[in-house]
Formats: C-alpha cells, sequence, structure tokens
C-alpha cells in the first residue's frame, strides 16, 4: 500500500531527468543552431559563437539531469528499505526539490551568460 506512492515518485523524478537529459543532448547537438545544420544555407558569423553557447549549455545540464538519476534511484531504494522494515520516520524530501531548483537555476543562469555574451560578439 505504502509501496505504489514511493514508486509514484520515483518515476516522476525519472521522468524530470530524461526531459532535462534530452534537452541537454539536444543542446550539445548543435541541431537547433541555423545555418550549421543544412547543405546549401549560407552561414552567418555569429553562428559559430551560437553553437559552442549551445554546447556548453548543453554539457552543463546533462551532469544535473544524470545526478537528479541517481538522488531519485537513491531515494527510492532508501525509502524502500524505510517502508519494508516499518520504521517511523518521515517521507518527506525536504533537500531534493531545493538540490533540484538549484542545480537547474545554476545551469541555466550560466547557459543564460554565455548565450548572452554570444549574442554580443
Amino acid at each position: 500500500q505504502d509501496l505504489l506512492p514511493n514508486e509514484r515518485t520515483f518515476l516522476s523524478w525519472l521522468q524530470v531527468s530524461v526531459i532535462v537529459i534530452f534537452m541537454a543532448f539536444s543542446l550539445m547537438d548543435g541541431s537547433t543552431v541555423g545555418g550549421l545544420v543544412g547543405g546549401g544555407k549560407k552561414k552567418n558569423p555569429g553562428d559559430e559563437h551560437r553553437m559552442h553557447a549551445s554546447q556548453i549549455s548543453g554539457a552543463l545540464l546533462a551532469p544535473v539531469g544524470i545526478a537528479f538519476m541517481a538522488y531519485a534511484l537513491y531515494m527510492h531504494k532508501m525509502r524502500t528499505m524505510q517502508i519494508l522494515r516499518r520504521e517511523t520516520v518521515r517521507f518527506d524530501d525536504p533537500r531534493g526539490p531545493v538540490l533540484m531548483v538549484c542545480g537547474l537555476a545554476f545551469a541555466c543562469i550560466v547557459a543564460y551568460a554565455i548565450s548572452l555574451s554570444a549574442i554580443i560578439n
């Protein structure tokens, strides 16, 4: 009875992790930068800087997504053991959401700064 909410929480965290990781992969691929992908398009001078900024942004987001995935697995295993042992502990997670917001905010701020510098140059 208590295992099902634990599974749902794990799957929710895993879903967010996968979205962040695939977003990072698409940024590292650079396929969103116009002019660099495709045969006959004319390249703009600023495309190289935007491509570089996109790749750095993706490289920053990928470890954040992987860390979320590892944290979700750790919390799932820990809660499962607590439920099976019938321990009387708090099952809420005061650290996880704060860590997730701080990690994503840091990666987004750095990515924004890099993208801004690529636009200016």
